[in-house]
Parts: C-alpha cells; sequence; structure tokens
C-alpha cells in the first residue's frame, strides 16, 4: 500500500534529454556548492542561470524614477529599447546595470526630471549609448560611477542648456565622434573616474568643453575601445567662458593612446596638479600648478603660446 513520505524540496531541475556524463558533473557541481553537499564527487562548477549569447530586448523600454538595477545574467550582450531618467516632473535615480560579460545597449537615452536628485548610472557592465544622451533642455548632471564603461555614440548630446553636465566618479566615460556627443559647453566633471576624447573620423577634432577637477581622475585621448581612427590630433577647449579647465583639488593625468595627442587650447586654473602620460600640447598662457608629474611622453608649448610653467610645490 501507499505510505506518507515527508520531505523539503530545495529545487527541481527539468531535463529535455538524459544527461551526459559530463553534464551530470557539471550540475552535480552545481548543486553540491549551492546547498553544500561535501560528499558529493562531482567536480564541475557549472552556474545553469547564465544565458550563453545575446539577450534581444530591443522592444522593452525602460524607465527609471527611483534608484534601481539591471541585473543582465547572460554571456554575452544585451540589447534594449528607449531608456528614460526620470518620471516627467521630479522623480529620477541611479541605474545599476551588471552581470552582462559583454555591453548592455540602449536604442535611445533622455533626461525627464526636472528636480536636483542625482540621476545616472553605477554600473558595473559596460553600457553603450546608441544615440547618446537627450538632456531635454533641462540643466541636469549626469553621474557615471561603478567600474564598467559607459559609452556615448551617434550623433552628439541633444537640447543641452548652460548647466549640463557629466560627473565621472569612477569607470570610464567614453565619447568618440565626428560632432561633440558630450554637447558643446557641456560640464565635464572628474571626481576620480577617467574620461575618454575619442574619434571615428581620420581628422583633427575638437571637444568644445569646461573640465574641472575635484578628487582627481583620467583625461584622455584614444580609441577607448571604441575609436575608429588611430593617430588623431585632440583639441580639447572651451569657447564658452573662463576657466576653461578648474584643478579644484587632486591631480588630473592627461593621457595619450593609440598615437593620438591631446592639445589643451584653454588655461589650468586651481590648486591641484597635471600628470602626463602621453604627447600633451599646451596651446595657452602662463601654467601654474601645485604638482606636475611627468611619467612618460611630453609636455610641449603650442605656437604662440607665451608665459612660464610655474610648479609651486613638486616637480617630478
Amino acid at each position: 500500500g501507499w505510505s506518507n513520505l515527508q520531505f523539503a524540496t530545495a529545487e527541481v531541475i527539468a531535463f529535455s534529454d538524459a544527461l551526459t556524463a559530463a553534464e551530470e558533473n557539471d550540475f552535480g557541481g552545481y548543486l553540491a556548492a549551492k546547498y553544500g553537499i561535501t560528499a558529493a564527487n562531482y567536480t564541475g562548477n557549472l552556474n545553469p542561470w547564465v544565458a550563453v549569447g545575446d539577450l534581444d530586448l530591443s522592444t522593452t523600454n525602460v524607465i527609471v524614477t527611483s534608484n534601481s538595477g539591471i541585473e543582465a545574467v547572460t554571456s554575452g550582450n544585451v540589447v534594449i529599447g528607449d531608456l528614460v531618467l526620470g518620471d516627467g516632473v521630479d522623480a529620477g535615480g541611479m541605474l545599476s546595470v551588471s552581470g552582462a560579460a559583454g555591453f548592455v545597449s540602449f536604442a535611445t537615452a533622455t533626461v525627464a526630471n526636472t528636480s536636483t536628485a542625482a540621476m545616472g548610472f553605477n554600473n558595473d557592465s559596460d553600457i553603450r549609448l546608441l544615440d547618446g544622451i537627450d538632456f531635454g533642455g533641462l540643466a541636469q548632471t549626469i553621474t557615471k560611477n561603478g567600474e564598467g564603461d559607459l559609452v556615448l555614440l551617434g550623433s552628439k548630446a541633444h537640447n543641452t542648456v548652460a548647466g549640463s553636465a557629466f560627473e565621472v566618479g569612477g569607470g570610464r566615460l567614453i565619447g568618440s565622434h565626428a560632432s561633440n556627443p558630450y554637447g558643446d559647453g557641456t560640464l565635464l566633471k572628474l571626481t576620480g573616474g577617467e574620461i575618454v576624447l575619442s574619434s571615428d573620423v581620420a581628422a583633427a577634432i575638437t571637444y568644445d568643453n569646461p573640465v574641472e577637477i575635484d578628487g582627481g581622475g583620467t583625461l584622455t585621448a584614444g580609441k577607448g575601445g571604441i575609436g575608429t581612427e588611430d593617430n588623431v590630433v585632440v583639441t580639447l577647449t572651451n569657447t564658452g567662458g573662463s576657466p576653461d579647465f578648474l584643478l579644484t583639488s587632486g591631480t588630473v593625468k592627461l593621457k595619450t593612446t593609440d598615437g593620438y595627442s591631446l592639445k589643451i587650447a584653454g588655461g589650468f586654473t586651481g590648486s591641484g596638479g597635471l600628470e602626463i602620460d602621453g604627447d600633451v600640447i599646451y596651446n595657452h598662457a602662463p601654467l601654474g600648478l601645485q604638482n606636475l608629474i611627468m611619467t612618460s611622453g611630453s609636455l610641449a608649448r603650442g605656437a604662440g603660446a607665451t608665459g612660464d610653467v610655474i610648479v609651486t610645490n613638486s616637480l617630478t
């Protein structure tokens, strides 16, 4: 006859076919590790819940109205539809993105928040914004934290105004362009991360942006894994105001890679320092710094630049 059997079921996995010995070892190792079964003779360490290949969510849109997260558990890339930061009034937040071995892309990205609440990205997986960011005519700051890249592709930043800014505290913010994807006049602020000025045209290009350094960071002219051209001269200038580049605190590293050269066409002001790691041309009047560190490459004066380079603390 029938007897009662009482037990707790932790997990049920169904298979469409009989497992091979190797598959049984993988799943057995997964279960043994997950449930602390030390007597099992399995050596595999498979995580069966990691998707293999790309995920297509191109018809799915994301609206961020508070601090939120996307855990993209895949060994490939994730393609998502439109991204909106805010509810159109006063709600917004930071979007955390992690898990993807490749990148997570959004077809469009729009700012829709009129408050001063922090908004932007805290990403350990790389994010690609395929058509840059539309600021919606709002004087907002997009914050970038986390170790992943935030890549702006497509046309220049849309509808930026005075007060629009990118603030990078971790990872890399990468712009690749023939027309400035950060938006002319948009403040680029470094608080510990890296901003990359790249190019997808075989010609000298100009980024017209004020820069503020508050706590250090790196400003790089190079491909950044995205740009298509080598040996490009990148000019960084600020035609819209003064000071051009504000060194509030810390040391900013000016770096070049992939045969790029970085031409600084504005003046540095403040109490911070410079580290040179590549080929940098300073095409301005007197240069006053607390510290100057030469790691590699050269710091040259541009044609017509006059005045002294004054270092008040240390020269390394």
